[in-house]
């Protein structure tokens, strides 16, 4: 069932994400010289707590937006990054599809991920029918997701995981997910985790050049996405595998 392969691959991501296992592996030469922790750039998204508005393009197109909040409490330092967005989707042999998502990923004052939560909504463009949606909850302390399948409120399917090989396994088995589908979205999962660096770059918008933080994942060999963050913490462009682009939401074209 269509709500099954969704679940999945979202759930999937979602466990190569949290995997929570960073690895900065610092190039020869030049890139030596640039290379930062990747945890200087998010300390900065803290510090000054500014908000990135991002559309989504595809080919020129604009197909979505994006929003990024981080934001701290000041009385115990505990720092939240609050995200929210929509697409419209073609899927083949459907009616297009609109899909939003928000969540939120609670990290302590030294940047440990205590908890994440986010949830998948989508329906049919121009139909009244109601939304579906999938809700995931990890707990890294505890070692342990969870998630839920909703229709119309209603809770269709709910399954808890651990964080580890075995659980993954026991989820893809029963999500009713070919191994194939795993594959596609990152092979060995969450042993194998993706690698995030970052470099110190500059861009270029409206003919001025810019300094950022250029944070790339990439799992094994092939970059998943390219991310400049400003000196301040906000982000200004996001390139992707898969040709999708995201740039502020004043620029009228990515």
């Amino acid at each position: 069932m269509l709500y099954r392969t969704f679940a999945a691959l979202i759930v999937v991501f979602w466990l190569t994400m949290s995997a929570l296992l960073i690895r900065n592996e610092i190039g020869a030469g030049d890139a030596r010289l640039r290379a930062v922790p990747v945890a200087h750039v998010l300390r900065i998204l803290f510090t000054h707590e500014q908000s990135s508005g991002l559309n989504i393009y595809l080919d020129k197109a604009r197909i979505g937006h994006v929003r990024l909040d981080p934001q701290v409490n000041k009385a115990d330092g505990t720092r939240f990054l609050k995200f929210t967005g929509n697409i419209q989707l073609n899927v083949p042999l459907m009616n297009r599809q609109r899909l939003w998502w928000d969540g939120v990923v609670e990290m302590t004052r030294l940047l440990e991920v205590r908890r994440a939560q986010f949830g998948f909504s989508f329906r049919e463009v121009n139909r009244d029918s109601a939304a579906s949606r999938v809700q995931v909850s990890v707990d890294p302390p505890a070692h342990v997701g969870s998630y839920e399948v909703l229709y119309a409120d209603r809770i269709l399917e709910a399954h808890q995981y651990s964080l580890d090989e075995k659980g993954v396994g026991d989820l893809l088995r029963q999500l009713e997910i070919a191994p194939a589908i795993v594959s596609m979205v990152g092979g060995q999962l969450p042993t194998d985790p993706p690698e995030i660096t970052a470099l110190q770059s500059s861009l270029e918008m409206r003919g001025e050049k810019i300094d950022t933080f250029l944070v790339t994942i990439r799992q094994k060999d092939q970059t998943l996405a390219d991310v400049h963050v400003s000196q301040l913490g906000r982000v200004l462009r996001v390139t992707t595998l898969l040709g999708v682009t995201l740039s502020p939401e004043e620029l009228s074209e990515p």
